[in-house]
This record gives C-alpha cells, structure tokens and sequence, in this order.
C-alpha cells in the first residue's frame, strides 16, 4: 500500500456558492485502491483533521475545498492509513489566491480575401457587425461579465460598416455599442505584412488611430496583429508617437511545409496552426512553455518607444490550453469539467511565470458568424466559478490597461524584429511586390512636388482625397491575404485581382499627379530656352546620369540642389556616344574604382577594389557574385545559368556588360545588366528574368530562387536596413521567430570596422547571411559567414498569374564597397538616392516667376532623410518629415526653409498632433513638423460631382475602396476567366450588359454579346466566363443599364488570358 506521488495544490479558484473558499488539487499516483485520511495545517491552523480521503490505483487528480488563505502561508498536508501511520507528506507556501479575470476576444477573423474574395469578406463584416449588435442588445441586462461582447479586429471592417451602411447608422453603432465597451475596435490594419512597408507608408498606416478619434469618436490605442507571424521592429518608433499603446498577437504557425528542426508537440491541438503545439511550417514561440515571455513590452530601435505586446496562441486555438474552444462539442457539463480539469494546470503555470491576475486571449474562427454559443458556456462557468471570471471583450484597452497600471515596472521588455516565417509570402509574387515597392516609394514624392507646386503659386491644386485613397490601397494590398494559402478556387483569383488593382491604382496617382505638378512648376519657372528641369526629391545637392529617349545615349547631369530643381538648357544635354562590341570570352572591365572579370555563366567572379586594394568577393565560395540560383527540390540541390553570350558598351561615363543566358531548371531566359560608372564608386546591377516556367507547376513549395553575393569580409558584422532602422541577424530579434533571414529595405552590408561591402536592392526585401537556408524555421544558429543572398521568388502561390510564360522579373542592386564603416560611408544617402532618382519634364522656352535653379529645403545634419513634404491633415500647413538614419542621438536638427512665406514651424506627432518640442532626436527617430504661417496654407482639389441625368453612371464612378475599373483574370480551369466591376449605386438599376471579343479595339454590337448580369449583393459586379480557348487573350467592354432601358457609357475595353497548359 505505497503513494508513489503526493502533490498539492491551491489554486486561485474561488467556487461562487462557497466564496471563502478555494480550491485544492491533490496529484496522486498510487498502487492501490482504498481509502487514507487526510490532515492538513496552515500557518498552524487546523484545516482538515484525519479526513477521509478516498485513493485510486493509478495516476489521478482530486480537488476538495478549503478556507482560502488571506495571506502567504507555510502549508503542511499529511495521509496516514487507518492506524494513524504516515503514508504521503508534502509541504508548500500557500499563496493568496489571485482574483483572475480572463479576457477572451470574440471576432470574426477577416482576411482581406483568400477565405473569400475581398468583396465577400466586406459584405460579411458588416453582416457580423449586424448580428453582434443584435445578441449584444439581447443580453444588455445582464451582468457585465456574462454580456455579449464583439470585437473589430482593424479599421478596415470598422470603416466597410460607415460605407456601406451609411454615416448615420454608424454613428448609432459608435454611441449605442462601440463606445459603451460593447464593440471593441482595433486602431490599425489587422495582420498586415508591415515589413513591407514602405518609409512613408509605416508613417501613413499609424495614422487609423486618430482618424478614428477624430471622424468617428472613438478611442482605441490598441492594433491587433491577427494571423501573421511577424512584425517589422521599424513600427514602435511611429506607431507609439501615433498614440497606439498596445497590441493584441495572435500568430499563425501554418507555412506550407512543416519544420524539419523543430517537432510538433502532437498532444496539442490544431497543431498545424497552433504555436502552442510548435513544430509548424513558421516559427512563431508564442508558447506558455516558451523561455519568452506572452506579455512584454516591445522597445523600438530609438531606445525610448514602446508598445505593450500581448501576444495569445493562434486566434482559433487561444484557448486551447484552458480547455476552452471556439466550438464547445462536449455537453455543458462535461466542458465545464475539462475546463476546471485545465484551469488547475495551466493557472499555476501562469502564476509561477507572470505576476498578473488578467489573462487575454482569442477565441474565435475565420468568417465566424456571431452566435451566443461560447457566451452560454461564459455564463455557466461564471455560475460556478466566482474566480477565475470570464468575460467577452468589448474594449481593447481594458486588459491592457488593467495590467498597466499595476504591474508597469515588471513587464520584461524586448527589442528587434519579430521575423515572420510568412515574411516569405509576398516573395511568391516577387514581380507585384516590385510595383509595390515602386508605388511606395514615388507615392511621396508625387506628394512633395504637388506640395512644391502649390507653395510656388502653379496652377494645381492639392489631390488630397485621391493621395488619401492611394495610400490605403497600399495598406491594404499589405494586409496579408497578400500571400500563401492552400485557399482554391474562385476566391483566391479574385484576391490576386483586387491587389494588383490597389496597386495599379496607387502607382497611377503617384504618376500622374507626379507629372501633372511637375509640368505645372514648370510653367512658373523662367525658361529662356527649350530645357529640360530637373528636379530632386531628396535633401541633398546629388548628380545622375541621364539617358537619351532611346536609351542609346548617356549624359551626366549637372548637380541639381538640396530638395529642389536645375535647368538645364537642351544644347547642354548632347548624349554621349555609346559604343558597342560583341565579345566571345567573359569579359574583364575596369575603371578607377574597380576590376571586374566575369566568369561564362554571366556571374562576376571577381571584384578588385582598387582604394581597398583587395578583392571583396570569396573566391572559395561555389556561388559566383550576381549568380542566379534556383532550387526546384527544397535544397537538396542547385542549378545555376548555362554559358552567357556577352556584350560590352562602352561611353564617357560608363562601361556596360550585357549577359544574356538560359537556366533549363526554371525555365529563364536571363538578361543581366552590370554597369560600371567612372564617375561614382558602385557597381549596378540590372537583371531580367523571362518566362520562368518553373514557379508555375503541380507539385508546389519545393522551387525557390536567390541571387547570390559571396561577399569576403573577415570578421564580419552583419547589418540590414528595416522600413525605418537597422538590425543585425541573430542580436536584434526578439527570438520569436526566425534568424535565416531579414527583411531588407533598399539596403544591407557587412562590415569589420576596417571595410565593408554594401548590397542596394531596389525590388526584393528578404535577405540571408553566410548561406541559403534550407529550413527558414532555424533559429539560434547565427551565420558567421560575409555572403549575402538575396531571396527573390518561391512558387507558394501560383494563383496570380495564366502560367509560366507570363514570370517575368526584374531585380536591381547595386554594390558598393567602401573603407571604415557604412555610416561614415553614408550608404544610407546612397540608397535613398537610388531609390528616389530625378524627376525630368522638357521644358519649352517661356517667360516665367520662378529662378532656373532653387533649393527648396535643406538640413545641415547629413543623417537626416526627408520622407514626407505634404499639406496637413487639417488644411491649416504643411507637414514635414524627416528620419534620423544612423542610428544616433543627435541635437534636433535645423531644417532650413527657402519658400517664399515665412513659415513657424510647430512639433507635431507622426500623425500631424501637436506635441512639444525636444531637444534632442533619438535613433531612427522621427522629426515631423508643422509649418504653418503665410503663404503656407495648400489648399486641397474637391471631388468632382457628375450628374448622369436619368442615365446610369460610368462603370467605376463609384469609390469603394475595391475593383472600381473592370478587371478580368484566369481561373483555376482551363479556358475560364473571372470578371470583376465596380458596382453602380443608382436605386433603378436593372443589370450590366456585357460583350467580348477576340479583338482588342472591339465595338460591341449584337454579335459581342455574352449576358446580361444581375448586380447583386456585392459592391462589385461579377461573372465566370468559361468555355473558352487556352491561353486566349479575351476583350471585354461592360455597361449600366436600368429600369427604363437607358444605358450609360461604354467601359474602356479590358482583357484577360486564360490559364496555359502546364
């Protein structure tokens, strides 16, 4: 008759009907079967006195209750058997059980797309806000814990509702439910992918949580971050001047292939999603096992920001580990069981780690419909159970704030990058990402020659609203349905639509606004003879080299000033001539920076740095510099190009190499471009890939593609440049997640203190150290190696495009070598000069206002970079932004302004609020002011109002923030395509007439006609188009028509191509 094991327990479990009492768990493991008396002592008080205590053979937990303890107490537990011998003894300190509050968040997980396409996805946010409101009503008199509660996981769901429902029916939502902590709102994107976002667009996207304050009256300073695994360091810094205090992490640990170096736990739930079972396709240690703490404080690269970080297991398994599910499939009773069962394991673990009695975590599923299920099991356990209580979220900020104000100075605090395993989605799409990194970077400068040419009097006028609408759409291509899914069908197309529209769209407002207030400054500006103006967006005197119409010729600019313009007469810009050899060997090129030699696959095998006197690539190294590398069996091997046919141009200001080659793996035609400037130390990079063939196939995941740069640099210090500051692999991560790689923003080098070696990439953002990594879930084993590799493709999707034939790339870097360090080389300056070249517009004589040459606004400090010259938000100035880009502490910096008016420049917010001045600028930090005064007030463009007369409006007049201008792609079946329109809004409209044709400048008549299309539910017209050719180009033009027959106008004509044969 022998216990093997005696354990007890008090927990912070206080029944509701015996509220003196708490709970106690014995963990017993016995031979036999029987019965012992208990005995039990507290701080010496008698609290049980040989009672009985009933035994199983086997491993078994019991509870009893016991008076709970008002204060810390040595407890003594002793079993004897009938005859008063000692059996079992434990001993412990008896904690005052805490007053546990937990906090579920009950949502409707809501990607933008995949689950459905994005048209769907609104429809239904705005329906599930319908159907919360409505169970919230019902159970309004009860008791606050056992209320219906909601939650808006972002802005975007929030703002569909005021759309689509209209402003008055949301100003009820906002005073009836949002702001009686009913309706809990998220101020930000939920689950974007923020390591792609550009300078100016981090800035932009912390700006939700005042316009939310601001047009809707709501307060809200916590983000949740739903979904998606990572999260880019560079957004505490503006994120917390934007006001935004908190973030709600609920992660996902899918990718597609599961980890080979981290095994599941398979006694876990959901494993496959679920970080708590660990093991998934990312890695993502959001675990209550984890080293890692789930409650932190989140540090920014400026030393002072921070952002309080909840972070929960996986939305859809947050309450996985108390027994608590989105789905309770077990009878009340017995899940109350399995939930007491859980709470008396995980609450000691909690305890033990975290000294909180707030608990917060998800507890719902993708496009959940609101119901009252889970709510009925809350109300039950809260009969039982006075402690742990728990309740539904209707405010953000509650928990937040809860665990704030009383345990501030013992929440742990962490810095860097949480690198998400799905930081590698938007690499499936690497040609859409590189418009979308194109449309980012010009969105800004369009806004500071619009700006430029209002403050110079142009005749133009400030396109607030459609600068306004170009940023969100970038926000919301980021959000991450822009990646990888197992999703098929229907939806996943129409998702791949709707962002390459919110792209197109926002590219095309930076271009034509860029242009149209470019040719209006000119007009202002004295032009005695035909010239072209140059203009430069970036706070730096600089020169660049210009190309003829027919990119035959080559020209060096002359140096065009600090945020400003040169004119530069036309018999001033004769081209250079541009000679041009065939050459049958690889070439060798030099210069008086450099010696290249080119090795016959078109790769650079090596680089001579001619000031450091060394050369800077590994010549040991398999991989030669600029080679591309394709694996089509996950790393198990590597293909590389096939012999290159080489061309070298020559001219005054430059020698071109042109290798022209095939990879048979992939499928690609390649075209690398490699230039050698005589007057600047770097050597750029152009590279074009065709038709790869190999990222479109029926086995998907296993294909991936780098360009490889085996840079040498002995005892190398590795070093990426995020969207807003920089971080080394392996010291400024969080741990969270991976180390194989970092997502790069226009820059990376390495670097011993003596010499480095810098890598510019303009098109692609992921980077990897010392190797290619062939499981991206390693972590812990920092690379000591020099190489850089540039991770530009995978084939995780596939939906975005008709087939092979249509993978078309193009990737340019530079490189740049250099003595010391990258600050004293400044290859910050130099990256933001290639990622933001002059802007030219020809100039015909006239008579203007304006001097030939100008500088608008310049800063002493050589660290400071200029993101943003805009109007204000409120119309009263304009704003000025400035990054602090070495990572130093710096006096506040001067900016000097050379505008007419005479501005007063106030500290404002990143997001436009006044603030007061500081002293100093911390690392990366933001400098954003306001310059109001004469002269300084930009006035903005109204929105046109059209009337139609009793005619239907043009398709596409309607804004909504989704497909406005007809659009058609490939479906998943041969010869199908999938259409998608702008919905008209007119109360009598009867349907779309829709024709095709195989040609591209079709009118419609009666033998182009394909159907008349019902509108529908939606806020897009529809239509599956099948049956069609392989591989066809197919035109489309579509119409309104209503009730009374009338017919508005034509759409322009658009076309789409069916999916090609694999």
């Amino acid at each position: 008759m022998n216990i093997i094991r005696f354990h007890v327990q008090p927990l912070s479990m206080i029944p509701r009907a015996d509220a003196g009492k708490q709970r106690v768990d014995f963990i017993c493991e016995s031979d036999f079967t029987g019965y012992l008396y208990l005995s039990a002592t507290r701080g010496g008080v008698t609290l049980a006195d040989n009672m009985e205590f009933p035994v199983q053979a086997g491993v078994y937990v019991c509870s009893h209750l016991f008076p709970a303890a008002r204060q810390a107490e040595q407890s003594c537990w002793r079993l004897t058997d009938a005859e008063g011998r000692l059996v079992a003894e434990y001993e412990c300190l008896w904690e005052v059980p805490r007053n546990w509050t937990f906090y579920a968040v009950v949502s409707s997980h809501t990607d933008i797309g995949l689950h459905n396409s994005p048209y769907i996805q609104r429809y239904n946010s705005s329906r599930f806000l319908e159907m919360a409101m409505e169970l919230a009503k019902k159970t309004s008199d009860r008791p606050e814990e056992n209320r219906y509660r909601y939650a808006l996981e972002g802005t975007w769901v929030w703002g569909n509702y005021g759309a689509d429902r209209g402003r008055r029916a949301a100003q009820r939502v906002v005073r009836d439910y949002i702001n009686q902590g009913t309706i809990a709102v998220g101020c930000g994107a939920a689950g974007n992918h923020t390591q792609v976002y550009g300078l100016e667009e981090m800035c932009r996207s912390s700006y939700s949580r005042k316009r939310l304050e601001e047009d809707w009256k709501i307060h809200s300073s916590t983000m949740t971050m739903i979904d998606n695994n990572g999260m880019s360091w560079a957004l505490v810094n503006p994120y917390v001047s934007a006001g935004i205090r908190n973030v709600f992490f609920a992660p996902n640990q899918w990718n597609p292939l599961p980890s080979t170096i981290f095994q599941p736990d398979y006694t876990k739930m959901g494993r496959t999603w679920n970080p708590a079972a660990g093991g998934g396709g990312a890695r993502i240690d959001v675990r209550y096992d984890s080293s890692l703490p789930m409650v932190f404080y989140w540090q920014g690269a400026d030393e002072q920001s921070r952002l309080l970080v909840w972070a929960s297991t996986q939305y859809g398994w947050g309450g996985s580990e108390f027994g608590i599910y989105t789905k309770m499939r077990d009878s009340m009773s017995t899940t109350l069981e399995n939930v007491a069962s859980r709470m008396g394991v995980m609450l000691p673990k909690l305890e033990r780690r975290y000294p909180y009695d707030v608990w917060l975590f998800g507890n719902y599923n993708d496009d959940q419909e609101p119901s009252a299920a889970f709510l009925d099991f809350v109300v039950e356990w809260n009969k039982v159970w006075q402690f742990p209580t728990l309740r539904l979220v209707g405010n953000f900020d509650e928990p937040f704030d809860r665990i704030r104000a009383q345990w501030d100075t013992q929440i742990p605090v962490l810095c860097g990058d949480i690198t998400g395993g799905w930081y590698q989605h938007p690499v499936a799409t690497p040609e859409l990402l590189a418009e979308k990194f194109a449309a980012d970077r010009l969105l800004p400068t369009a806004e500071k020659i619009a700006t430029v040419a209002c403050l110079c009097g142009a005749d133009y006028t400030y396109p607030a609203t459609a600068f306004q609408r170009a940023w969100d759409a970038l926000i919301w291509n980021d959000e991450h349905s822009y990646g990888t899914s197992g999703y098929q069908g229907r939806r996943v197309y129409e998702t791949w639509m709707q962002h390459r529209d919110w792209i197109a769209k926002a590219r095309e407002t930076a271009e034509t606004e860029a242009s149209a207030a470019l040719h209006a400054l000119a007009e202002k500006i004295d032009t005695p003879e035909d010239s072209v103006l140059l203009f430069n967006p970036t706070m730096f005197a600089r020169r660049e080299l210009l190309f003829s119409s027919d990119g035959a010729g080559r020209k060096l600019s002359p140096e065009v000033p600090s945020f400003g313009w040169q004119l530069v007469p036309e018999r001033e810009l004769v081209m250079d001539k541009v000679t041009s050899q065939a050459v049958p060997e690889p070439p060798l090129i030099e210069n008086n920076f450099y010696r290249l030699a080119f090795t016959e696959n078109g790769s650079i095998g090596e680089i001579f740095d001619k000031q450091l006197q060394r050369s800077i690539l590994d010549a040991t190294s398999p991989c030669h510099a600029n080679e591309f590398v394709f694996t089509e069996d996950n790393h198990r091997s590597f293909a590389s190009p096939e012999q290159a046919v080489f061309t070298v141009e020559t001219c005054a200001e430059e020698i071109i190499v042109r290798a022209e080659m095939a990879e048979p793996v992939s499928g690609a035609a390649i075209v690398q471009t490699v230039r050698l400037p005589s007057w600047e130390k770097r050597i750029d990079i152009c590279n074009e890939l065709s038709h790869v063939r190999g990222l479109v196939n029926r086995n998907r995941y296993y294909r991936y593609g780098y360009y490889a740069f085996p840079f040498l640099v002995e005892d190398a210090k590795r070093i990426v440049h995020l969207n807003g500051c920089k971080a080394s692999p392996g010291f400024d991560q969080t741990g969270h997640g991976t180390d194989t790689y970092l997502a790069g923003r226009e820059w990376s080098c390495v670097e011993n203190g003596k010499y480095g070696v810098a890598l510019l990439q303009l098109d692609s953002h992921l980077v990897e150290f010392g190797r290619i990594h062939p499981d991206k879930t390693d972590y812990g084993h920092p690379e000591s190696g020099s190489a850089i590799f540039s991770y530009i493709c995978n084939d995780w999707l596939q939906m975005h495009t008709p087939g092979g034939s249509h993978v078309n790339f193009v990737f340019r870097y530079a490189i740049v070598s250099y003595p010391g360090d990258h600050i004293a080389a400044n290859i910050a300056r130099m990256a933001e000069r290639l990622a933001n070249p002059l802007l030219s517009v020809r100039v015909k004589a006239h008579k203007g206002t304006l001097p030939g040459c100008q500088s608008l606004l310049e800063c002493p400090s050589d660290n400071m970079r200029l993101l943003a010259l805009k109007r204000s938000d409120n119309g009263r100035g304009v704003v000025a932004r400035l990054l602090e880009t070495f990572g130093q502490e710096i006096p506040m910096p001067c900016l000097r302004s050379h505008f007419q008016g005479k501005a007063n420049p106030c500290p404002v917010t990143v997001d436009e609020r006044p603030t007061s001045a500081l002293e100093t600028c911390p690392p990366f930090g933001y400098c954003t002011w306001l310059l109001a005064g004469s002269g300084w007030k930009v006035a903005a463009r109204p929105e046109e109002s059209v009337d139609y007369g009793d005619c239907p409006a043009p398709i596409g007049a309607v804004y909504t923030g989704l497909i406005t201008t007809p659009r058609a792609a490939c479906g998943e079946k041969p010869g199908q395509l999938y259409l998608l329109w702008g919905q008209n809004t007119e109360s009598d409209l009867s349907h779309y007439e829709l024709h095709r044709s195989r040609k591209p400048g079709f009118r419609p008549g009666k033998s182009t006609f394909l159907a008349a299309v019902e509108p529908g539910d939606y806020r897009v017209g529809r239509y599956e188009d099948t049956g069609l050719k392989t591989h066809t180009v197919y035109y489309y033009r579509v119409r309104a028509v209503n009730k009374a027959d009338k017919t508005g106008p034509w759409s322009d004509v658009f076309s789409g191509v069916t999916r090609e044969e694999l």
